[in-house]
């Protein structure tokens, strides 16, 4: 499984993807990958030597990391954990021209079987993670997006995420300086994945003023009283229980036998069929739904 995902970033050929030239298990079994050699520092680095970047140039890197991901995700591979230590930024070989900016790491990256699917999230960086991934650990392509919204944000302001509970930060206008930076990063930044850019491209025409910052939201889904199957698209409808369904996750992985118990009409039936369902199922479970009788004997 290690080897087909890092293949599939090695058929890439990218400017701004790191190169892998193999992936392999060696004859002791240990799995390896050789990928090129980037000299540059990290954005990480950068940012704790400089602080704040100016505008054009924090627009600029946006940019290149879009335009990698981008590549990635049309091969059906998300990253997973987009943060400024895995971005590299190679000096440029012509003097005066930027340098290169390189994603690197998709050591935790995520295949899906086609660019629209998500899948489970491991390995993640708390700092940048997106709210899908911190609540069900569960990450698509939006995730890689929302991360790198969190990158602009903090190369344009210098501002961190301290702690888990402050997924979203509250956008400093003053700090961000321009209109069409703040209209964008609203976006990028949206909590609901379904409100973000559906893709990397859109991101970039809009970081380029040439679509509107906002797109298209889909009226929320109606359902009927006896709780037909969610669609995938519509688990984020699902809100108020994600930290009860990431403990139920929890006991159903690693225990044997789960009892959830509770009056009627307290949601039993939504917790798992809407919430803990979808959550096993991101990390490749197959749960089956059994309706049973209140019959105690």
């Amino acid at each position: 499984h290690f080897a087909r995902e890092i293949q599939a970033i090695g058929r890439l050929d990218h400017p701004n993807v790191v190169r892998i030239y193999q992936a392999d298990a060696a004859p002791g079994g240990r799995l390896f990958y050789a990928m090129e050699l980037v000299r540059g520092p990290t954005l990480a680095q950068v940012l704790e030597d400089r602080g704040p970047l100016l505008p054009d140039e924090a627009r600029s890197i946006t940019r290149q990391i879009l335009a990698g991901l981008g590549a990635a995700h049309d091969a059906g591979v998300v990253h997973s954990d987009v943060k400024p230590s895995n971005i590299a930024l190679q000096p440029a070989s012509l003097p005066g021209s930027p340098p290169r900016v390189v994603v690197l790491d998709f050591g935790v990256s995520r295949l899906q079987s086609s660019p629209d699917k998500g899948g489970a999230s491991i390995g993640a960086s708390l700092g940048y993670m997106a709210p899908e991934q911190a609540r069900e650990a569960y990450v698509d392509q939006r995730s890689d997006l929302f991360s790198v919204g969190l990158i602009l944000y903090e190369m344009l302001t210098g501002w961190r995420r301290q702690r888990l509970n402050e997924l979203v930060p509250e956008l400093d206008v003053d700090a961000v300086g321009d209109p069409g930076l703040v209209a964008v990063l609203r976006t990028a930044l949206a909590e609901d994945a379904q409100e973000r850019f559906p893709n990397a491209r859109t991101f970039m025409a809009a970081l380029d003023g040439q679509v509107p910052a906002a797109p298209a939201i889909e009226p929320a889904p109606r359902h009927s009283l006896y709780l037909d199957a969610f669609e995938p698209r519509e688990r984020w409808r699902f809100h108020g229980r994600s930290l009860a369904t990431a403990q139920l996750a929890d006991l159903a992985l690693y225990h044997r036998v789960v009892v959830l118990t509770g009056a009627q009409g307290e949601g039993k039936t939504s917790l798992l069929r809407a919430g803990l369902a979808p959550r096993l199922e991101g990390f490749r479970w197959r749960p089956v739904y059994v309706r049973c009788d209140g019959d105690p004997v």
